[in-house]
């Protein structure tokens, strides 16, 4: 088909890169990978885009409780990397896909009224009838055009694309024309089968213009080639078009070596505008258990390792300024100014409400989190993603031209420790583009950005001496070197957004192994306020629907979210066992009003976020896109040499849009439930948006022992529109909490809803909540038989909250882990709540004899009466005024402190013993500046309670006092039986922050030694000049899973002890050299990359050929300048 008729309406289009197959063919097709063509190079295509595999990297999030690695292809969480959704010791979510889907076209049913003709027969003998629409054509025209013809036939979402004609020449089946306020379409007339647009089953609908494409050609390495006519122009009027169809762009299907032809693939060249590549996963979190030093896949930003931000080059692609140096490429925290009376004057666009993003200012240089992990990702690889047979697309995928910009947050302070938040934008890139955001009434917001990206506002920008410009672009360029639609790009409707997600409750434990892993006795539900009515789950939490915002603005509090648990608490060895949920804290708004559960009554209005207005689950083996049910014997489709749907696309979409028109049998049971399996789409509850949770008990898939299933579903969020140009927001999290059974199926998950409503709180709020003081920084040194720490309390001390102002610091805590911060102390040392749900750890403990030493550390009663209550501390500054100590009131089964007392000879001799193993003490230094002396409070902190040998995590944490309630309340005898209120002002709390107060908050235990406060030490004698004859092996006989912080992927033998320029060489019982290394004065690890700590030496367990050694007796020797050398022995033992 070409487009030489419909030039006026298709000043819309051109491109290259999916395509539909329109016949079947007869003979055995040929499977296409790929065509190599010697003039292209490998990594670069026509359009000089590089191969996105090169622009792949990952991130760690690993503050707080839940903890995950995270992509930059559309996968935020996968199998491939660990950990998954870590949350305690086990990880929940292999897969966490985000997905976003358009229709290919809009059935005729949609229209009421269609007028049929008298039947005619034509020229060549055949009848036909003519229909016409009015209300077809208004929506053609309305805004649009919004369609560019007609297809009939439509079966596996592909079809005949009808022939447009002029007005009343019509002569022949599968014709169209536009004249006088209506759509005419010709269809085939019998007496018998009447095609009729009324109805669905016509197989009749009007065609997106994204969904009319340029034809597949052939498939080259980087690319593929496209039929762009005579003239060679992409997306002109000699095009030969065909029909693709719906398409829904997603990462999670593939199963090929690398994921590498997945639909989203990193934003080209992100390896150098949006991360860096010069340290890699081994070089920064090697020492943590999700991965090892030899880890060499590229880093995301993350914001707090600059060394892994990217260099500011090109102000036009970077909005940075200072050339050449690292810069932060994503989102500062924010501070809301809606009060700031100055503010307000000088941006008159704020309305004074914390809705109104207008009223917040972004702190540069305040990351938003603890970690903030940075990404961006598009579409524009979507053809890799098709399958080719014979020259022809199996599946019709295409890019939509859209850029999702993400960043994660993780949390270590304990009210966001079970919650990962995602926020993510998404842009329409699809032609040139001036970005906008859509309000509620539907106005257009155009965005405007600074040139340094330290600014948000144009008043600070100016200020700064910046400018304060446009936020535009190119339309995005493809592989082959053309732009979508002739760089006009498209208008999308009817969009839907979501995410795949396939839990295991549990999957892998914390060290990756799974041994804990099961998957068929999970199940699944859903919680969404908003369809309390007829969600029986949504009414037991939220009996009266959504509850008020808490801000007083009168808005309700969406709750919209998908969960999965084990069903019955028991995973092979797994124990303590949760529950997950990923929730929708922003959306799209809703352009019409909406009936999430076909209950009769509206549930959104317009302007209203959409949240999720879809969930549907289904058995993995017949997941979207798979051609039969498939089985352990028979899969998997998405493996390059198996057969898919032909409408993969649209079936993924029709799931996400809650679209049950013209099902297969298969499709209706496989993706949209009732609560009666054997009736589902004929049952009286049935909803096509929201599965039934009670009917997934009566399925099949359920009652095959074990109870329980392998939980797979799709979240989703629509319909919307996407303008070129516009940007949506689509932010997420991941929730974590406790989950109590109660027998029979019955569970009980109110922590989880708990979590939830503060996460929508705190996304309300832009993730401004009250934070801890700073962390120390903290500097240690080991020797033989102890450990001594020592950090500065300035920082600390003189940090203020940015929420309240207050310089709230209390004390210090000392946390000790013996597996590398997995745990920190014995299960003895684990802290719950009065729900028995465990919220932490207490600090390092130490006993001696019949008493327990703590490692915690706080202000004196006088110092906290003195301290001041604002961090300029004048001589007339408010003071506390009160002792800060003993249990948390808002929070009791922590403490604040013992009044040990931080100054010199202050520790409360009650509370700490000179003749302990532990030992503490302050003291102040005096350093001179110029003509001031600068009084820095120095900590030094001595455990003697350690084994030389064994490696220990320390992190030293800042805690504030919490939020007591702004008035006290004391009552007053009045000497006759009666009393008298009094309320007295609390100077701790004078702004009247947080009216029911607020529990204390300390900084993150941090998760590597990049961390200031995080440190990982093994005790043990320093290098020696004389004999070696104390050499010593520890431990031996080395015993596989020792108590020496091994896991199975990092085994350790120690030697101590050693002499400064060794060599040790190691050899079995018969001679044979098992492996050798040097010790070099000026490095820190030997020539094989061992680490050599002071005077120990640490080894792997591993030959010169890096294989593991058998169990068994060994023989060492230790050679070292001109002392005699040393012999020993030691034993592996399994």
């Amino acid at each position: 088909m070409t487009r030489n008729s419909i030039t006026a309406r298709a000043a819309h289009f051109i491109f290259p890169l999916a395509l539909m197959f329109t016949f079947i063919l007869g003979s055995e097709p040929n499977h296409v990978n790929y065509v190599e063509r010697n003039n292209i190079g490998l990594g670069k295509t026509a359009g000089q885009v590089d191969d996105p595999l090169l622009d792949r990297a990952k991130g760690y999030l690993l503050h707080g409780k839940v903890k995950s690695a995270v992509s930059n292809y559309g996968n935020f969480i996968s199998w491939d990397e660990h950990p998954a959704a870590l949350w305690g010791k086990y990880t929940y979510l292999p897969h966490v896909g985000f997905l976003c889907g358009v229709p290919g076209h809009v059935y005729s049913s949609e229209f009421e009224d269609w007028i049929g003709d008298i039947p005619e027969e034509t020229a060549s003998g055949d009848t036909i009838q003519i229909w016409s629409s009015t209300a077809a054509y208004n929506d053609w025209m309305d805004g649009g055009p919004n369609y560019l013809g007609v297809i009939f036939d439509t079966h596996d979402d592909r079809g005949t694309v009808g022939v447009e004609k002029s007005a009343g020449q019509i002569d022949g089946e599968h014709q169209w024309y536009l004249d006088e306020g209506k759509l005419y379409i010709s269809v085939p007339y019998s007496g018998e089968n009447v095609v009729d647009p009324h109805y669905s089953n016509a197989m009749i609908g009007l065609i997106r213009p994204w969904a009319l494409r340029p034809k597949l050609i052939e498939r080259l390495i980087d690319y593929d080639i496209y039929d762009y006519g005579s003239d060679g122009l992409p997306w002109s009027s000699d095009d030969d078009y065909v029909y693709y169809g719906a398409n829904a762009a997603e990462s999670w299907f593939v199963r090929t070596s690398q994921s590498y032809n997945t639909d989203w693939q990193p934003v080209t060249r992100s390896r150098q505008y949006t991360h860096s590549t010069d340290f890699t996963a081994g070089d920064l979190f090697g020492s943590t258990p999700f991965t090892d030093s030899g880890d060499t896949y590229p880093l995301l930003a993350h914001s707090d390792y600059g060394n892994t931000w990217p260099i500011c080059q090109d102000q036009d692609i970077q909005n940075c300024e200072d050339f050449g140096q690292p810069f932060w490429p994503g989102w500062w925290s924010e501070d809301y100014m809606g009060e700031d009376s100055l503010f307000r004057v000088e941006h008159p666009e704020c309305n004074g409400t914390r809705k109104d993003t207008d009223c917040w200012q972004s702190v540069p240089g305040r990351a938003i989190s603890d970690t903030d992990v940075y990404m961006e990702f598009d579409d524009r690889w979507t053809h890799r993603g098709n399958r080719v047979l014979d020259n022809e697309y199996e599946a019709t995928g295409y890019p939509m031209g859209l850029r999702v910009m993400a960043e994660a947050h993780s949390y270590g302070v304990a009210y966001a420790e079970d919650i990962l938040f995602v926020t993510v934008k998404v842009r329409n890139e699809s032609g040139h583009w001036d970005a906008f955001t859509r309000l509620a009434d539907g106005t257009k917001e155009y965005r405007y950005e600074c040139t340094n990206n330290r600014y948000n506002t144009q008043a600070t920008c100016l200020a700064s001496g910046a400018e304060w410009l446009p936020i535009s672009g190119e339309a995005m360029m493809m592989p082959d070197g053309t732009r979508l639609n002739g760089s006009a790009g498209f208008d999308y409707k009817g969009m839907s957004m979501g995410f795949y997600m396939d839990a295991d409750a549990a999957s892998a434990d914390i060290y990756g192994n799974f041994g804990v892993h099961t998957n068929e006795d999970d199940f699944m539900e859903y919680v969404d306020c908003a369809t309390y009515r007829t969600s029986p789950t949504s009414a037991k939490y939220f009996p009266e629907g959504c509850p008020p915002s808490p801000d007083g603005s009168g808005d309700s509090l969406r709750i919209s979210m998908a969960l999965i648990y084990d069903y019955d608490g028991v995973s092979n060895a797994a124990t303590e066992l949760g529950v997950v949920a990923t929730q929708l804290l922003d959306s799209p708004l809703a352009t019409k009003q909406i009936d999430l559960d076909g209950d009769g009554i509206i549930d959104l209005y317009p302007g209203d976020p959409l949240k999720m207005t879809d969930w549907h689950w289904f058995d993995w083996y017949n997941r979207p896109g798979v051609h039969h049910r498939e089985g352990n014997n028979d899969c998997c489709a998405g493996s390059p040499s198996r057969e898919q749907a032909l409408n993969k696309e649209e079936m993924l979409y029709k799931v996400m849009s809650g679209d049950t028109t013209n099902l297969t049998p298969d499709e209706a049971l496989w993706f949209f439930h009732a609560d009666d399996p054997g009736q589902d789409h004929e049952h009286p509850t049935f909803t096509p948006h929201f599965d039934s949770v009670d009917g997934i008990k009566e399925t099949v898939f359920f009652q095959d022992d074990p109870d329980g299933l392998d939980c797979v579903h799709i979240m989703s969020c629509g319909p919307f529109d996407v303008d070129v140009g516009e940007e949506v927001s689509f932010s997420f999290c991941i929730i974590f909490g406790e989950i109590k059974y109660l027998g029979e199926g019955e569970v009980e998950y109110q922590d989880l809803i708990d979590n939830a409503i503060f996460a929508q709180l705190m996304y309300n709020s832009h993730y401004q909540g009250f934070i801890a003081p700073d962390a120390p920084e903290v500097s240690y040194e080991a020797d033989h038989g102890k450990v001594t720490l020592s950090w500065s309390g300035d920082d600390p001390e003189k940090s203020k909250d940015v929420l309240s102002g207050y310089t709230d610091f209390e004390g210090y805590k000392i946390y000790r882990s013996a597996d590398g911060g997995v745990t920190w102390g014995t299960p003895e040392d684990k802290i719950y709540d009065n729900e028995n749900i465990f919220v932490g750890w207490r600090p390092y403990t130490h006993t001696v004899g019949d008493e327990t030493f703590i490692a915690q550390f706080d202000l004196s009663a006088e110092a906290d009466s003195n301290f001041c209550v604002y961090q300029d501390c004048a001589k007339d500054s408010l003071r506390r005024g009160r002792d800060i100590s003993g249990p948390d009131p808002k929070a009791p089964w922590f403490n604040l402190g013992y009044n040990t007392g931080l100054g010199v000879g202050g520790i409360n001799e009650g509370l700490w013993s000179a003749d302990s193993s532990i030992h503490f003490y302050t003291g102040v230094i005096d350093s001179v500046v110029g003509e001031e002396t600068l009084s820095m409070s120095m900590y030094y902190f001595v455990d003697y309670n350690v084994q030389d040998g064994k490696q220990y995590v320390y992190s030293v944490v800042a805690y504030d006092m919490g939020l007591p309630v702004p008035v006290d309340t004391n009552w007053v005898d009045n000497g006759d039986g009666t009393f008298t209120q009094q309320l007295i002002e609390n100077n701790t709390n004078p702004d009247g922050y947080a009216p029911a107060g607020y529990q204390y908050i300390e900084n993150s235990r941090g998760t590597t030694e990049e961390d200031p406060n995080f440190v990982i030490i093994t005790p043990g004698y320093r290098l020696n000049t004389g004999s070696l004859s104390n050499i010593k092996v520890v431990p031996n006989p080395y015993i596989v899973r020792s108590d020496f912080s091994e896991t199975e992927y990092k085994k350790r033998l120690r030697f101590t002890n050693l002499p400064e320029g060794f060599k040790i060489s190691i050899f079995t019982i018969t001679g044979e050299l098992v492996n050798s290394y040097k010790h070099e004065p000026d490095l820190n690890y030997d020539a094989n990359n061992v680490p050599v700590l002071g005077g120990n030496a640490v080894w792997d367990l591993r030959t010169v050929n890096n294989q593991e050694i058998a169990p068994g007796l060994y023989i060492y020797t230790v050679e070292a300048g001109d002392l005699t050398p040393h012999i020993g022995k030691f034993a592996v033992v399994r």
